[in-house]
């Protein structure tokens, strides 16, 4: 079955839903959003919205505990998860699928790929294939999964990702968190806060929060210092042995325990192992090859110009929005980019100029706010010093 549409969006998350209601917004346009698993993306279910919500009692907990009179005891780790489920709305996307159905944004379950100049095929749950056809523009908005680094017996421990940390089911009692970047920290100070009681952070870098100041890294070393944390920088995993691996589902400890030998011969058990060691762009099953797109050389990400349109394809149709292009790999950011894609593909649909008369902006990287909801937290915009 052949379909029509004006604008197709493959990832529907918030960068995703963004870019298609920006694109058609105040038109007749019509536009289709292709999603493999829930509309609302990685952000909504698996990253930003479960881990603040495990963030904030562990923070509201240490903020009364400095305070006198006020008596703390531990957390309730049962009702801490269940408000989170209540966050990620125990990962049922009908509220999302609502509000894009209301904006004239139809939903379209399954994995769309590329297959030639404005052409996706999907591939349903089922295994069957429906080709769509973009009269204006498709855009890429298909973000990243968690990398698993290429260490012996680590993939075969069967470790959590992300996913699975945000989304924990039970606190393990002996943690290893690989890495030493935002997720990681992030991981350690709720893990820590709902219980766990040895955790041990392992980087190769010489620091945590490598991309921040020197002095806010040294500010969380010495705090996770405070909490029993151990921080080993400068170190690296070397194998991991589990013989008693199990997929027992997300956010549950997969299986008996891990024996990790760590850079210089030491070793240790742990209960868990999560790993926190970077992002892969989601572009290798893109069907990129279909339209002349070649990103070997840029570690599968997908080179945009300042309207966000894939560099290197002609007529000004492909976008890559969010963490797709690795400009910024926040969800913000990406929300950014799909409003500034979305306008430049209304204004090109509409023949108006893109000299900042018929588009708003351009999409700049210069000066990008984060936050690392830490203990203290640390925030950053623009350049380092």
């Amino acid at each position: 079955m052949a379909d029509t549409w004006d604008v197709i969006v493959i990832g529907a998350g918030p960068p995703g839903e963004n870019a298609a209601q920006y694109a058609i917004a105040g038109s007749d346009r019509t536009a289709a959003l292709v999603e493999a698993e829930l509309v609302g993306g990685e952000c909504s279910y698996w990253a930003c919205m479960p881990s603040k919500a495990l963030l904030r009692p562990v923070e509201a907990a240490d903020a009364a505990r400095s305070l006198p009179g006020i008596p703390v005891g531990s957390l309730d780790v049962g009702a801490v998860l269940a408000r989170r489920d209540s966050f990620t709305h125990d990962h049922d996307d009908g509220p999302q699928v609502q509000w894009a159905e209301g904006a004239g944004i139809a939903v379209i379950r399954g994995r769309g790929r590329l297959a030639g100049e404005r052409t996706v095929v999907v591939t349903s749950p089922d295994g069957g294939e429906r080709t769509l056809t973009a009269r204006y523009a498709v855009v890429l908005a298909t973000g990243t999964t968690a990398s698993i680094p290429p260490v012996p017996g680590l993939r075969e421990c069967r470790p959590w990702t992300s996913r699975d940390v945000t989304n924990l089911r039970e606190v393990p009692r002996r943690v290893l968190v690989v890495g030493g970047g935002v997720v990681a920290c992030e991981a350690t100070t709720w893990l820590r806060g709902l219980g766990a009681e040895e955790v041990t952070m392992v980087e190769v870098g010489p620091r945590l929060l490598d991309r921040h100041e020197p002095f806010a890294s040294e500010l969380l070393a010495a705090r996770f210092a405070d909490l029993g944390v151990r921080v080993r920088t400068g170190s690296g995993v070397v194998s991991v042995q589990r013989p008693a691996a199990a997929d027992t589902g997300v956010g549950r400890i997969h299986g008996g325990p891990a024996t990790v030998e760590l850079a210089g011969g030491d070793t240790l058990e742990v209960d868990e192992v999560v790993v926190a060691a970077g992002r892969t762009p989601s572009s290798s099953d893109l069907g990129l090859s279909s339209v002349g797109v070649d990103v070997s050389g840029s570690h599968g990400y997908l080179p945009v110009d300042e309207h966000l349109a894939v560099t290197g394809v002609p007529g000004g149709w492909l976008y890559a929005i969010g963490d797709v292009n690795g400009r910024a790999l926040l969800t913000h950011m990406g929300k950014y980019q799909a409003r500034i894609a979305g306008a430049v593909i209304a204004a090109r649909a509409e023949g108006r100029p893109l000299d900042g008369t018929g588009v708003r902006d351009l999409a700049d990287g210069a000066a990008v706010p984060a936050v690392v909801f830490t203990d203290p937290q640390v925030a950053a915009v623009g350049l380092t010093e």
